[in-house]
């Protein structure tokens, strides 16, 4: 049996903040790096 999973995470960032957010859940990007894993990005 396959199943499919989306996470979907919303943060809030100070002005002036939205580049290092971005920046620090790119660097951290755990679960692009899984086996099975298919896809994962940062918008």
């Amino acid at each position: 049996m396959s199943t499919t999973v989306t996470l979907i995470n919303v943060f809030t960032a100070k002005p002036g903040k939205q580049q290092e957010l971005a920046r620090t859940l790119a660097e951290g990007n755990f679960f692009s790096k899984q086996p099975g894993s298919l896809s994962s990005s940062v918008v």
